[in-house]
């Protein structure tokens, strides 16, 4: 019964509405102010135009979702490391000629 109700205002609302549009088209041309062409132009123009925009409400929430994972990649590419970069230990060789072999190297996070 409700959606009955609820369905039936909502077209009922939209058909009174094309009924305003109407007769205020109406009284434009009666009064000269324009011509059938421009009435019915604008007429299909404010259709067309609000088709879009309730067609274009529904990516809102597409919108709302990537807002948030941009949120949360920025937080991530901002976070400073905790591993100790740049330690001292350890000997700097000047020059480095051939293959590099590691033998006994350890490493761990904290």
């Amino acid at each position: 019964m409700a959606k009955g109700l609820g369905i039936g205002c909502t077209y009922g609302i939209a058909c009174m509405s094309w009924a305003l549009v109407f007769w205020y088209a109406g009284v434009f041309i009666r009064s000269g102010q324009t011509d059938g062409g421009k009435a019915f132009t604008a007429i299909f123009s404010a259709i067309v135009g609000g088709l879009s925009l309730g067609q274009s409400f529904s990516n809102l929430g597409a919108f709302s979702k990537g807002k948030i994972a941009g949120y949360k990649l920025l937080e991530v590419i901002r976070q400073r490391p905790t591993i100790v970069q740049d330690s001292t230990d350890g000997r700097c060789l000047d020059e480095v000629h051939g293959n590099i072999e590691f033998k006994e190297v350890s490493f761990s996070y904290p």
